[in-house]
């Protein structure tokens, strides 16, 4: 029985048998299937008639020149003027601006600032600055007491001590020596009396043998030895009193005097220096506190001299053009706004006229450069075209501006080539198409680049097949794209990206 099907799906029975497929034909529904379950079928399958896909467009990576034009918008800055910036140190409310356009002379009033809060902290901080003076003046006078108390303290413990070592000194060298000379010259004289008593004993008893004098007298006589001994004796034993026990007991005393004056002398000065520091310390503290609160007041009566902000030479006021990616900063200030300190106000330039430059905050501008030729429609008018040049090419360092990836280019703004083109104003918007051209670069053709959400990426054929290659892509002209990495000269591009089929991709 022969039928006639559409093959639906082939499958692979095993990764490890890749020439065995399992084929899924449909048929036309039959009054009974069952009984053709398990039997042996004979397949033939027509493939003559199979479509084949056209081949995929590719073109090779080429060196050469990729020439166009890269297109900023900016806005118009004067060259010759410089900004009025506040100089406070904290937030202020304008009260007062003159208008962009004003021709000033030198000393007139640029702006004013709202200063009732300033005086408000001026005035509670005079007060607090006459406190603080009126601390250290008592503060002074007190150290000058404890001074005063520390030196009477001082001098009197000294002439305690003073007073001790002479003491000691004195008994040393005079009473003791004194006392003992005296004992000394006792004793002398009583052992001379001692001797002329024994010499006249034993004259009386030579005599008394011959009868000249009584034993009467001769006792006296005895007596007068005994006496003489005995007084002897107890000046001894008075000067060994002296040198053993008196002196010793004396030196003892007048030393403990000395050595207590000489402690209290220590304390005291101990003490009083402590004192002294702690009073020093003090007077230091309100010190430092009076200089940094006058200070303070100073600075705050400086503010207010500022807050005034007067025209240093005679000029043209314009209003100052900040750069598009400063946020909040290009709104236009003026009375009632609140502006922080640094900002800029205005610009004063010197006349009505000058040079003019145009600030772009591009982020190609690794493909600007200077002295590149530019063409500018202020405002967007094409009929207000101006000739320009890139002049500086300003990194984020350079240019002090915290644009993450992104750098300003200054443009030259030129003489009109036609006289009924206006000059343009400082502030004005201005399209800015920058002459680009770059030699011996890698290029594609412009439709083999696409973008997702991956990134700037293009087909590429190789031996194996079709990839996506990503790419870093430079400048962007309608026949080529420069391409800084990803390819090489000589790879295959494929210019019909739309062509290739998901399934052809490797």
């Amino acid at each position: 029985m022969e039928f006639h099907g559409t093959v639906s799906r082939v499958n692979a029975l095993d990764r490890t048998s890749p020439q065995e497929r399992r084929v899924e034909v449909v048929l036309p529904v039959l009054s009974s299937t069952a009984h053709w379950v398990g039997q042996p079928v004979s397949l033939k399958i027509e493939v003559a008639n199979v479509i084949r896909r056209a081949p995929v467009p590719t073109q090779p990576v080429t060196s050469g020149r990729v020439e166009g034009h890269l297109f900023e918008r900016g806005q118009v800055e004067r060259v010759d003027g410089f900004p009025v910036r506040l100089v406070a140190d904290r937030p202020a409310v304008i009260s007062r601006i003159i208008e962009p356009g004003t021709v000033v002379k030198a000393g007139e009033t640029l702006v004013e600032f709202d200063t009732e809060s300033l005086e408000a902290d001026i005035s509670g901080q005079a007060v607090t600055v006459a406190r603080v003076a009126a601390a250290l003046s008592a503060q002074q006078r007190r150290l000058a007491d404890v001074r005063s108390k520390s030196r009477r303290n001082i001098s009197a413990a000294k002439l305690a001590v003073e007073t001790a070592t002479l003491d000691l000194e004195e008994f040393q060298e005079m009473t003791f020596v004194q006392s003992r000379g005296v004992l000394d010259r006792e004793i002398s004289g009583l052992i001379e009396n001692q001797r002329r008593a024994h010499a006249r004993l034993m004259w009386a008893e030579r005599v008394l043998k011959k009868g000249y004098i009584t034993r009467a007298a001769l006792e006296a006589d005895r007596l007068v030895v005994t006496e003489v001994e005995n007084k002897l004796k107890e000046a001894r034993g008075r000067l060994g009193l002296l040198i053993d026990h008196t002196r010793v007991r004396e030196m003892k005393r007048r030393e403990s005097q000395l050595a207590s004056a000489k402690n209290e002398l220590a304390r005291i000065q101990r003490e009083t220096a402590a004192l002294v520091a702690r009073e020093m310390a003090s007077e230091a503290a309100l010190s430092s506190a009076q200089q940094m609160e006058t200070a303070r007041l100073t600075h705050w009566k400086r503010q207010l001299a500022a807050s005034t902000v007067k025209a240093t030479r005679d000029g043209v006021v314009v209003r100052y053009v900040p750069a598009p990616s400063a946020g909040a900063d290009t709104e236009r200030v003026g009375a009632g706004s609140v502006v922080h300190p640094g900002q800029p106000l205005l610009v004063l330039a010197p006349s009505s006229g000058g040079p003019a430059t145009v600030r772009l905050n591009s982020g190609r501008t690794d493909l600007v450069e200077t002295g590149q030729a530019a063409r500018i429609h202020v405002r967007g008018d094409t009929r207000r075209e101006l000739p320009g040049r890139v002049s500086r090419v300003l990194s984020e360092t350079s240019s002090g501006r915290n644009n993450k990836g992104q750098a300003s280019v200054l443009v030259s703004i030129g003489t009109p080539e036609a006289r009924d083109v206006p000059v343009p104003m400082p502030g004005e918007t201005a399209l800015v198409k920058v002459k680009v051209k770059r030699d011996d670069v890698l290029r594609v053709p412009s439709r083999a680049v696409l973008e997702d959400g991956r990134g700037t990426f293009c087909y590429v054929r190789t031996k194996q097949g079709i990839r996506r290659q990503a790419i870093v892509s430079g400048l962007r002209t309608s026949q080529h794209v420069e391409v800084r990495s990803g390819v090489r000269q000589g790879d295959l591009v494929v210019t019909n990206p739309m062509s290739v089929d998901r399934g052809q991709l490797r």
